[in-house]
């Protein structure tokens, strides 16, 4: 299943919309801190797990990214989610993005 995990609120990736993201960042903000993200896409050209610098490490790696993969991730770092100062409109608009990748 491909999921989007927001401030420890998760939702299916097709599910989450810009308003359902900005919220959970409200709710994180309230503690003064951002979210952390994390989105993980199983398809069958596909097995990927990304997060935002804001997540504890969890030993996630491995192996190399296939091409699939690699579009993904490079979609990631251009919507600047390896940065630690990510806005609730990147995760969005990686989120919309994604979707037609990954259909």
């Amino acid at each position: 299943m491909n999921t989007i995990n927001v401030g420890g609120a998760e939702r299916p990736l097709r599910d989450a919309n810009a308003a359902w993201i900005d919220h959970q960042f409200a709710e994180s903000a309230r503690s003064g801190r951002l979210p952390c993200v994390r989105v993980a896409i199983s398809t069958s050209g596909l097995n990927i797990v990304l997060q935002t610098p804001t997540c504890a490490s969890g030993g996630i790696g491995g192996r190399s990214p296939n091409g699939d993969e690699r579009k993904v991730l490079d979609l990631w770092n251009m919507e600047g989610l390896s940065s630690p100062a990510f806005t609730p409109r990147a995760v969005a608009d990686f989120v919309e993005r994604v979707r037609h990748l990954i259909h």
